[in-house]
């Protein structure tokens, strides 16, 4: 009875939160850090950002109590931080992770993870050298209909998937170190990613510069994976209406995404096209469509950036491999920067290459 007892009084105590801090206080960063001084797992001790201002209007806009610091090293100092989490622009990236990683840090970043992929190998060797949680803020991969997707499929409702077709326009957010391609497209590649397991073959872009003369504001990307699948992704700034959807093509069902969608955010179309298995001429060729129901699943939308946070605390504490760690994130990099180079070259076709 005694040890009944004091078993239960072990788990009445609260268990230790995770010490965090945050780097930057821009467009993202003030998200992050409010779904870390929510959460029942974590500790928001520090808040970094180059411009004091907006630390003082973050601060006070979600009633900090967290330190703040315009000198990141601050914050990689106190031992008391066990994890960092980086919104800053991606040119950025590399150097901040590199110091957070050596500084014994478990890490979370904004994608993409940074602007290559040696970039990206030496912060995954040194996170798994120092047996750091390392993991990229895919945020779509912890979408209410995402995952409900990722579930169809598995099931094998739509069959073998023979396209996905992506678009991803608003007009801005206009960026100032990266063009759209890297701005938007991590979303949709890491989505197709994470639905179908694929791996791309080869890459063909064409992109233009319309408002700033070094990044592009439109892009067409087309991505040939293995066994015959394709995708292709619009991504653009300069367009009058926003608009992230996303179709995928199988050979039983088709399914569309619409995050745009408040109450359907899933649809599965029972619709398909057959053929006649034998013909012995062109007369005899026919093609049978087949128009069924629509289906729409419920599902209980829930904030992907919450799911994101969560998963990355609970990684640290079950010391489990992220969703979208940094090989994951790796690979869709490497996708970004044959479509760079693709872009450079009128839209020739480029190897992605394998790591």
């Amino acid at each position: 009875m005694k040890d009944l007892l004091e078993d239960r009084q072990r788990s009445d105590k609260p268990s230790p939160r995770i010490g965090v801090a945050v780097i930057g206080c821009g467009q993202w960063g003030p998200n992050l850090i409010r779904n870390f001084q929510r959460s029942e797992t974590a500790e928001l001790l520090w808040i970094c950002d180059k411009e004091e201002s907006r630390l003082q209007s973050v601060a006070a806009d979600l009633h900090l109590k967290a330190e703040r610091t315009t000198n990141y090293r601050d914050l990689l100092r106190d031992p008391r931080v066990q994890a960092v989490a980086i919104a800053t622009p991606v040119t950025t990236h590399h150097a901040l992770a590199l110091d957070s990683l050596r500084a014994g840090k478990h890490l979370l970043v904004e994608k993409p993870l940074a602007r290559s992929v040696e970039e990206c190998r030496q912060l995954v060797e040194l996170s798994e050298e120092r047996h750091r949680v390392l993991m990229v803020d895919h945020t779509f991969l912890f979408s209410s209909p995402v995952v409900a997707l990722k579930q169809t499929l598995k099931r094998g409702d739509l069959g073998n998937i023979l396209y996905a077709h992506a678009v991803r326009v608003n007009l801005g957010v206009f960026q100032e170190d990266i063009n759209v391609l890297w701005d938007l497209l991590p979303h949709d590649l890491s989505i197709v990613q994470y639905l179908l397991e694929a791996t791309p073959i080869e890459v063909s872009v064409q992109g233009t510069a319309h408002v700033h003369p070094r990044f592009e504001d439109v892009a067409f990307l087309t991505v040939y994976y293995e066994k015959g699948l394709v995708a292709h992704f619009h991504a653009s700034w300069l367009d009058p209406c926003k608009i992230r959807r996303m179709t995928l093509v199988g050979d039983q069902k088709m399914a569309v995404y619409d995050d745009m969608d408040p109450n359907e955010p899933l649809r599965i179309y029972d619709k398909g096209i057959s053929r006649t298995p034998y013909f012995s001429d062109f007369g005899e060729f026919k093609l049978h469509y087949r128009f069924g129901d629509i289906f729409s699943p419920r599902i209980e939308i829930t904030e992907p950036l919450k799911g994101v946070c969560g998963h990355f605390l609970d990684c640290i504490l079950r010391n489990e491999k992220p969703r979208s760690d940094g090989r994951f994130a790796t690979e869709i990099v490497r996708i970004l920067e044959a479509a760079d180079r693709s872009l450079r070259n009128r839209g020739r076709m480029e190897p992605v290459g394998k790591g």
